[in-house]
């Protein structure tokens, strides 16, 4: 059987948050539906995101290859 071997991109990861934080610290209804998500699941927001959209401007194509992106 063929098992698959995840890496782990922890620099792609805490780009990710930080464009996240970005987003909740501009938007207070998301923001308190995160906090209530959180409380009522003891999850976190991050596991439950499938994905972001970050603007091109807002970032550089090259940047996002180095931190793994493909």
């Amino acid at each position: 059987m063929y098992t698959f071997d995840w890496a782990l991109f922890p620099k792609a990861e805490s780009f990710l948050k930080t464009e996240l934080d970005k987003f909740l610290s501009m938007n207070n209804s998301a923001a308190a539906l995160v906090n209530e998500v959180e409380q009522k699941t003891s999850t976190r927001i991050f596991g439950w995101v499938d994905h972001l959209a970050v603007p091109s401007d807002k970032v550089d194509a090259d940047d996002l290859f180095k931190l793994g992106f493909q």
